[in-house]
């Protein structure tokens, strides 16, 4: 796989990632008030989730599709051959 693949598929993954991290944790902001006196932490604020938990939703859909785009890349390649 060529270096320029690499980029693109990494650039996909970010941009990917932030958009449905964000959108993924703004839905997810009534669980996180309600798990909010459950576990003793803070998980939500009065306008949404914690930065904390945005950063985990916008790594964990980064990791996600880059690894969705590299099994379509390897399946694409694997049925070529």
């Amino acid at each position: 796989m060529s270096w320029k693949r690499h980029v693109a598929y990494l650039a996909i993954s970010i941009i990917g990632g932030s958009v449905f991290g964000f959108i993924v944790a703004m839905l997810c902001t009534p669980l996180l008030w309600r798990l909010e006196p459950v576990l003793g932490i803070e998980l939500a604020g009065h306008s949404g989730p914690a930065d904390w938990v945005m950063e985990v939703f916008f790594v964990a859909f980064m990791v996600l599709i880059e690894v969705l785009l590299l099994l379509s890349h390897r399946r694409k390649s694997a049925s070529k051959a």
